[in-house]
């Protein structure tokens, strides 16, 4: 993806009328957000600060969560396990969040057809959607459940790595606006 390089003179700012109604400061929050990812967008692309706060508030901040209290319950609840062996899974589960520096070196050294983010993260999600579906639809065993779990692990840890690496590229590239990257990961987060 082309980083786009613009002028900082022209990135919008935020105005704010000289003889201010009550209004205007009522909607000064919602309208400084608004500057702010129009600011971003302007800078590094639209599907660029798309995609960190998919990657960021969607699929690591909600999906994790999901993943992980969904895990919990099948273990204790349906499944009936003890705590110490419920642990022993959700560790093998849990694999692909210690395995993240393996999949920035293959998205970084491993391109498919000239491109080495987004084959990567486009795989992940089909395999995060692939999971879920069959996690949720087909009678599975603990063990079957457990690398079911763990692939969906995969469809959120991948992503992670690769987009923080794309967004401390474009850091490097733009470092102005480098806390204005991570203030949007971070706030996409929470």
């Amino acid at each position: 993806a082309d980083i786009l390089l613009v002028n900082e003179s022209e990135m919008p700012r935020l105005s704010f009328p000289a003889e201010p109604h009550w209004t205007d400061y009522l909607t000064m929050g919602p309208r400084m957000m608004h500057n702010y990812i129009k600011r971003l967008a302007h800078s590094f692309g639209w599907p660029f600060v798309a995609l960190v706060i998919t990657v960021y508030g969607l699929q690591q901040g909600a999906g994790e969560i999901w993943l992980f209290q969904a895990r919990d319950f099948y273990f204790k609840d349906v499944a009936k396990l003890q705590p110490a062996t419920s642990e022993s899974y959700a560790a093998v589960a849990h694999l692909p969040w210690n395995c993240k520096p393996i999949f920035g070196i293959m998205s970084d050294t491993m391109p498919f057809y000239g491109l080495h983010r987004s084959p990567y993260i486009a795989f992940a999600g089909a395999v995060g959607v692939v999971s879920s579906l069959s996690l949720s639809l087909l009678p599975v065993e603990v063990f079957a459940s457990t690398m079911l779990m763990l692939a969906g692990n995969y469809a959120i840890a991948s992503p992670d790595v690769i987009i923080d690496a794309a967004v401390a590229e474009r850091s490097k590239v733009r470092p102005r606006l480098s806390s204005d990257l991570q203030s949007l990961c971070w706030g996409s987060l929470a």
